[in-house]
């Protein structure tokens, strides 16, 4: 109910053989805030962090039958899942931000793909969006932050034109566009930030 687990190495398969395709996904790069549910403090991650993706706003994981109260992928389910018990959450703790799956560890690197990967994170670096939130939240009107949300929408429109895909997909090739990761250094206090 609360989200989608985060995928581990030993989780590659399940998205290799398509049972967690990319469309269900999302990577959160690294240097983007995201929610510690040990100490529920928000952080800045230090590594690249895939997960399922969630149903709605509330992050409901994509595979939650809550009529039945029961999972669809059950027994193709992601580590964290297999390792949940409610009343011991030592097992999952344990997991957290340890031998986490990567784009890398899924792609070719020679790939198309992969340099795609590649040269969106050299055209919109995680630190420069954080940098020019801090200058908005000085009083100073960030034109390049609008100029790279706009340019950040141009290349996944395009990229999802040429290998047609949709934009959903594009979540986990490119992670969350540069528009939500601002929305989100805006919204948290900047103690929090790297």
């Amino acid at each position: 109910m609360k989200g989608g687990p985060c995928l581990h190495k030993r989780d590659r398969d399940l998205v290799i053989s398509g049972t967690l395709g990319p469309q269900v996904l999302v990577t959160f790069r690294a240097g983007e805030l995201a929610v510690n549910p040990l100490s529920n403090e928000v952080i800045a991650l230090d590594v690249e962090m895939i997960k399922i993706r969630g149903q709605d706003i509330h992050g409901k994981c994509n595979f939650l039958e809550e009529a039945f109260n029961s999972c669809s992928i059950y027994e193709n389910r992601p580590l964290e899942c297999r390792v949940l018990k409610c009343w011991d959450t030592r097992a999952i703790e344990d997991l957290f931000l340890s031998d986490l799956l990567t784009r890398k560890d899924l792609m070719p690197h020679s790939s198309l793909l992969s340099e795609l990967i590649e040269k969106y994170e050299e055209s919109f670096p995680v630190n420069f969006i954080r940098n020019m939130c801090t200058l908005s939240e000085r009083g100073t009107v960030p034109e390049e932050l609008r100029a790279l949300e706009q340019e950040d929408m141009r290349f996944r429109s395009a990229v999802c034109e040429s290998l047609g895909v949709d934009l959903e997909t594009c979540l986990f090739f490119f992670g969350r566009p540069v528009s939500a990761i601002a929305a989100a250094f805006k919204a948290i206090p900047d103690s929090v930030h790297p």
